[in-house]
């Protein structure tokens, strides 16, 4: 509501200097994404459009979304305990990796967040499949990290860190799969393997991944 009394404002009156920008229309997703109601998720994907659908008809940088908006949503969808949360969380995912690589949207890259926003989705959702998307969800990052900068293709530093195993391993955590707490441990000893390699502090086990 306040948006729109700010669009109203701007459009009555001629000030510009109230209509909404980037960081009011994110102000309002964040709201929602920490509001815990029924719907939030959908209220704030609907924001994210109308931001989406006013950057390409006037090409105001004041309202063009960023990686930090996406993320919102996504985590929103990850929070909501709906149904289809996690494919819509991965759908959006998939949406900001496109706006990226394409050029349309070079502040929509995705980070390391981005995919473990998503991979908690998955691992809240209860989805029978849901251990077997959080692992082809590591072995993305891990390709997209390891391609960076590669025969030109724009580079996403996505490597996985503790929290993005740790998030995984959950997934097999919450699962009925049969042989989950081998395969989790698969995942434990691989991160492990990663960090003895890289030495990189970010991959270092904590008592997340204990946990």
């Amino acid at each position: 509501a306040c948006l729109k009394v700010m669009e109203t404002l701007a459009n009555t009156t001629g000030n510009e200097e109230v209509r909404p920008n980037f960081y009011n229309y994110n102000s309002v997703i964040s709201a929602w994404a920490h509001s815990g109601e029924i719907g939030a998720a959908s209220r704030a994907e609907k924001i994210l459009e109308k931001m989406e659908s006013l950057y390409r008809s006037s090409g105001d940088e004041n309202v063009k979304p960023r990686t930090a908006t996406y993320n919102a949503i996504i985590d929103a969808w990850a929070k909501s305990g709906e149904v289809d949360m996690a494919k819509r969380a991965e759908l959006l995912l998939g949406h900001m990796m496109e706006l990226y690589e394409t050029g349309h949207n070079l502040d929509a890259k995705p980070n390391v967040r981005s995919f473990n926003s998503v991979l908690n989705a998955w691992a809240k959702s209860g989805d029978m499949m849901a251990p077997d998307r959080a692992r082809e969800l590591l072995a993305k990052m891990e390709d997209l990290a390891l391609s960076e900068g590669e025969n030109g293709v724009r580079g996403l530093d996505v490597a996985p860190d503790a929290t993005s195993f740790a998030t995984a391993i959950n997934a097999y955590a919450r699962s009925y799969m049969a042989g989950k707490a081998e395969s989790a441990y698969k995942l434990f000893q691989h991160m492990k393997e990663l960090y003895d390699a890289t030495g990189k502090e970010s991959l270092k086990p904590n008592n997340v991944v204990f946990n």
